[in-house]
């Protein structure tokens, strides 16, 4: 069905050009970082920049889109290009222009030279005029091979073509890495691309392209065959699926393709045997054992590309893109972008209170919600998860989800830290692009489970996705590198390099698992802190209180590791082996706060929460010490950390309050 899904959605979508994502596929919309300006005699007037801080050039919903296939290296796009490519340069000056590059230089021109005959056009017939005056002689006053470093930027100056605007600033040809770059013209401030008897040529083109295609098609496989979107039953099947599937970061930077296999065993009955070549394409087995027309496969490629380009129906975490979309309410698209891309803690609440708000839940039971998970592998689009179910049960699911992982913040950052921060998360991974992101956001989350953001899984991130909008229960085996990121965040946290260990997604994705891997009579866990005779959580809690009534007695100005990060790691694993030790240190640090003047007092409190927790665990006879437990498994340990977490959350929140109140009591 993820086929048919995606074409069906290919024909019932607009494009931003107007139309539906069928009928014009030679136009797509994307960004153009440079012109190329012109006067009208043909004289260079100079590069002019579109590209900003926030954006990598200005956004055209109407360029020309060659489909041909581009593995080759030597097939350019029409008008719209890489600026080298239009200019025939190497890498540097002294690095002369690999072969392929030249040939695909060499095909640029020429199909520009085509298209001036034909039409006689003013406009292209100066861009020629200048080629032959500046392009072929490499006479470019304005651009200039030299080192370079950003303001700002650290580290050596990086030798690279550096463009010289009218302003006589020098700017990166190739500003941001990673990013592809493109160019085109304007003559006299008028850009050629949207001379609509330039588009209108390359429409006819193009669908002269196509026509001679799908003939190539035919005649290699001796005839048509049934297309399986279509129905068509005489149909030319497509040897290949294009245009090519891109996202930066996920697939390689010339694309992938969706559908495609060399290998005989995909190959039944020889349905991919060619009687004749297909010119342009090289012989052998290819992709038409998919039994998918020409025209249906460039629709259903269309149709993935506009999804993974618009930011209301994917989510990136890399190294995996999951893309969604609904069969008849289009705008609940946009509800699942933000709940899962950026979850605001009010847009959550505001969600949990009314879920249907904006969406009709009548029609959601009718309508089908689609999502499919993909990820990159060389030239090919990995399939790694398809999911087809009525919208009412995804906004379902995405409820419940949210519920799972509702859980008690311990603090708030300072405005000093807020502004320190620039508005981002004080316990967000740093320097990654997803870093402003809330702290319930899937990637967020899937954070929790690793030091560095550059080494997450597709899988970890994968299983949270259809947690997410299936309801399934995350593995059992993510607990275990949560808990060790954990305990070292909490061993190496220091004022001068923090570690955030009291992260609230660490918190919300530990208590998801739990409860929706709970066995039976194992408690459910709340979002706070509650009463239960479950004694790993009850451990959790102990220790968070031992923990602060040693940090009192120093008046929290102890250097140092001290019970909480010494005694952590132990105690969720030998609670009897640690705690009979830390219950008599606790007896000198209740003293000590009883003889300070500053916190005089507080040890009563202290003391009837350790008593009040330590009740939970019945001595085998009367008049005997607590027995703690001499091993906890992995779901235990679990347990004992969101312990730890919510009773050190309610102290934190105590002692706000007592700071809020001290103020009117000493007015009153």
């Amino acid at each position: 069905m993820f086929l048919p899904s995606l074409y069906e959605f290919a024909q019932c979508t607009k494009a931003r050009h107007g139309g539906t994502l069928l009928d014009s596929p030679e136009f797509s919309s994307r960004y153009l970082a440079w012109l190329i300006d012109l006067k009208g005699h043909g004289d260079f007037n100079g590069f002019v920049p579109l590209m900003t801080t926030d954006e990598p050039g200005k956004r055209y919903d109407k360029l020309p889109r060659t489909l041909e296939p581009k593995d080759s290296g030597t097939i350019a796009e029409f008008l719209v290009e890489d600026p080298l490519t239009i200019l025939g340069l190497g890498e540097s000056p002294t690095k002369p222009i690999k072969e392929n590059a030249q040939k695909k230089h060499e095909h640029f021109w020429a199909r520009l030279e085509e298209a001036a005959k034909e039409l006689a056009h003013p406009g292209l017939k100066v861009v020629l005029q200048w080629r032959l005056s500046t392009v072929g002689g490499h006479h470019l006053s304005n651009l200039v091979y030299e080192p370079y470093l950003k303001p700002g930027g650290r580290g050596k100056p990086k030798e690279q073509w550096l463009a010289i605007t009218k302003t006589g600033a020098k700017e990166p040809l190739y500003f941001r890495a990673n990013t592809s770059v493109e160019a085109t013209f304007s003559v006299d401030g008028n850009l050629l691309v949207l001379d609509e008897a330039i588009l209108e040529w390359w429409t006819r083109w193009f669908r002269k392209w196509v026509r001679e295609r799908e003939e190539a098609c035919r005649a290699a496989r001796g005839g048509g065959r049934v297309c399986i979107l279509t129905g068509d039953p005489d149909a030319p099947i497509s040897n290949s699926h294009l245009p090519k599937i891109m996202r930066s970061g996920v697939f390689q930077s010339f694309g992938a393709t969706l559908a495609s296999a060399e290998a005989e065993s995909f190959h039944s009955y020889g349905l991919a045997e060619q009687v004749q070549e297909i010119p342009g394409t090289r012989k052998g087995p290819d992709a038409s054992y998919a039994n998918v027309s020409v025209r249906a496969a460039i629709g259903y490629c269309n149709a993935l590309n506009y999804l993974l380009d618009n930011d209301d129906h994917h989510l990136v975490v890399r190294p995996m893109v999951v893309c969604f979309w609904a069969k008849q309410q289009q705008a609940s698209s946009r509800f699942f972008a933000q709940m899962l891309n950026k979850p605001e803690p009010r847009a959550v609440q505001d969600f949990l209170k009314s879920p249907w708000a904006g969406l009709d839940r009548q029609l959601a039971k009718q309508d089908l919600f689609y999502s499919v998970t993909l990820s990159g592998n060389a030239g090919r689009v990995v399939v790694r998860h398809w999911m087809q179910q009525t919208l009412e049960e995804a906004v379902e699911n995405i409820r419940r989800w949210f519920e799972d992982l509702q859980m008690v913040e311990i603090w708030q950052p300072s405005e000093e830290v807020k502004k320190k921060r620039k508005g981002k998360p004080p316990d967000a991974p740093q320097g990654k692009e997803k870093e402003q992101m809330p702290p319930l956001a899937i990637f967020r989350l899937a954070c929790a489970t690793v030091r560095d953001a550059d080494d997450l899984q597709a899988d970890v991130a994968s299983q949270l996705y259809h947690a997410a909008l299936e309801g399934t229960a995350p593995s059992l085996s993510l607990l275990k590198p949560v808990l060790q990121e954990f305990h070292s965040a909490l061993v190496g946290d220091t004022k001068k390099k923090p570690r955030f260990p009291f992260n609230l997604s660490r918190f919300a994705l530990l208590r998801l698992i739990l409860n929706r891997n709970r066995k039976e009579g194992v408690p459910m866990i709340e979002p706070k802190v509650f009463e239960t005779t479950d004694e790993a959580y009850n451990s959790g809690r102990l220790l968070a209180v031992l923990a602060e009534a040693q940090a009192k007695a120093h008046e929290y100005k102890l250097e140092g590791a001290g019970v909480a990060e010494r005694y952590f790691g132990t105690a969720s694993v030998s609670p009897s082996s640690v705690f009979p030790l830390l219950l008599r240190l606790n007896r000198h640090h209740l003293d000590k706060i009883s003889k300070s003047d500053k916190y005089r007092g507080d040890e009563r409190y202290l003391e009837q929460d350790i008593q009040g927790i330590l009740r939970k665990f019945q001595p085998a006879s009367p008049g005997q010490p607590p027995q703690f437990r001499r091993y906890l498994d992995l779901q235990e340990q679990g347990r004992f950390a969101l312990g730890f977490y919510q009773q050190k959350a309610e102290i934190e929140a105590r002692k706000a309050q007592g700071r809020k109140s001290a103020p009117e009591q000493s007015k009153q």
